[in-house]
């Protein structure tokens, strides 16, 4: 990990489907603003990394073993907390502009509602169903709102299949 921190920039955005200096950023935050930490046999960095790699990527678990030399356990493990810290950050970062709203106005002040993006996921068996598409493969959807100063209002990726818009409000 630290060979390609301090290689070719390619190989990093290869890798990691990140800029080294906003990866370094990212790890920067994770720490100070939400508490995410290292281990004793993972620096914050490879952590990270190895989240990175598997969502950069759609990688199975025993991919990523293959590619860090760690156990399934722990990779799976420290996936799960990168994500919860995740998830923290995008709350922080994604703030409605007005929390008292309730019912759709004449004139919505959005500029943009996008819910066709699709991004692959890799689940275990019994969970796959709901997220496969007509040609088999499996997707999640993921629904944002951005205002007319382009900043994103809403996001949420947790729908199956297709949400509706109304879900939004």
């Amino acid at each position: 990990l630290i060979e390609i921190l301090e290689g070719n920039e390619r190989i990093c955005m290869k890798m990691f489907r990140m800029e080294k200096s906003l990866l370094l950023s990212l790890c920067k935050d994770l720490e100070i603003k939400y508490g995410l930490k290292g281990s004793i046999n993972l620096c914050l960095k490879e952590i990270i990394g190895m989240w990175m790699h598997i969502l950069g990527h759609g990688c199975a678990n025993r991919l990523a073993r293959e590619r860090f030399q760690h156990s399934c356990e722990i990779i799976s493990r420290n996936f799960k907390i990168v994500l919860v810290k995740i998830c923290l950050m995008a709350i922080a970062i994604i703030k409605q502009l007005n929390p008292d709203f309730k019912e759709i106005p004449e004139k919505i002040n959005c500029i943009c509602v996008d819910d066709g993006v699709y991004v692959s996921t890799s689940l275990s068996q019994e969970q796959q169903v709901p997220y496969i598409r007509r040609k088999g493969t499996l997707t999640q959807n993921i629904m944002m709102v951005c205002d007319f100063d382009m900043q994103f209002t809403f996001a949420y990726a947790s729908w199956r299949g297709t949400p509706h818009d109304t879900n939004v409000l």
